[in-house]
C-alpha cells in the first residue's frame, strides 16, 4: 500500500474544487449567522468558464439553529433543503459555528453541493459533506512529479501572498514562471519565514527530481 500506482481510484472521484460550497466564513461575513432580522444572499459559481448554479442562503432570527438553502442550478431548477447549526463555545464568551451535514449530521465547517452527482440511478441535488458525497482535492489525483512540483509551487504562494500585501517590492518574475526557480527573499520579509518557505521549496523540490528520475528509470 501506498506505493506507484496506488491511489488511482481518487482520478475518477469528484474533486471539491469543482464543486458550489459553502462555508461558515461566508455565512458570517453575510450576517446569517444568528441575524437580527430576516436575511439571505446569493451567491453564483462557475465552472470552465460557465456559470453552473446559483445558491442563496437565509436566516432567520426565530430559528437561529437552521439555514434555508435554495439551489438554482443551470436550467433553472429550483431544489431547497434546511440545514443545521450548532455552537461551541470559545475563549473569552465567544462561540464558534458549524454547520451539520444535512446526510449525516457530521459537524463540519464546509458544505459542498455538485450538479452532477448520482445515488441509486437518480440525480440528487443537496449540500451534504465531503465524505458523503465521496469527494476528494484535485492534489490528491495528481501522483509522482506532478504532485510534487504542485507543492514547489504551493510554497512560493506564500510569497506571492506577501507581495500583495507589499506592492512596492521589487521581485523578479522569472521566481514563479519557471518552476524548480529556487524563491528569493522578499525584502522586509523576515529571514525565519522565507526560511520556512524555502524549506518547503527544497523538499518538494528534491521529491520531485527523485520522482522525475525513476519516472525515466522505468522507461529504460
Amino acid at each position: 500500500m501506498g506505493g506507484y500506482g496506488s491511489g488511482g481510484h481518487n482520478r475518477e472521484r469528484v474533486t471539491v474544487e469543482a464543486c458550489a460550497r459553502v462555508d461558515v466564513a461566508m455565512l458570517r461575513r453575510a450576517g446569517l449567522i444568528r441575524p437580527i432580522e430576516p436575511k439571505g444572499n446569493r451567491w453564483n459559481y462557475n465552472r470552465n468558464g460557465a456559470q453552473t448554479c446559483s445558491v442563496a442562503v437565509f436566516g432567520f432570527p426565530d430559528s437561529p439553529l437552521s439555514l434555508h438553502f435554495v439551489i438554482l442550478t443551470q436550467d433553472k431548477e429550483r431544489y431547497e433543503q434546511d440545514v443545521r447549526l450548532s455552537f461551541t463555545p470559545c475563549n473569552y464568551g465567544k462561540e464558534r459555528p458549524w454547520l451539520h451535514c444535512p446526510l449525516c449530521a457530521r459537524r463540519v465547517f464546509r458544505l459542498f453541493y455538485y450538479d452532477n452527482v448520482w445515488n441509486n440511478g437518480k440525480q440528487v441535488h443537496y449540500f451534504a459533506c465531503r465524505h458523503c458525497l465521496k469527494l476528494t482535492y484535485d492534489q490528491r489525483r495528481e501522483r509522482g512529479f506532478d504532485r510534487y512540483q504542485t507543492q514547489t509551487g504551493k510554497a512560493k504562494d506564500k510569497i506571492k501572498a506577501y507581495l500583495l500585501k507589499h506592492p512596492d517590492s521589487d521581485y523578479p518574475d522569472w521566481v514563479f514562471t519557471e518552476w524548480n526557480a529556487s524563491p528569493i527573499k522578499p525584502k522586509g520579509m523576515r529571514w525565519s519565514t522565507f526560511n520556512r518557505i524555502e524549506d518547503k521549496f527544497e523538499w518538494a523540490y528534491e521529491k520531485a527530481d527523485g520522482a522525475f528520475l525513476a519516472g525515466i528509470a522505468r522507461f529504460l
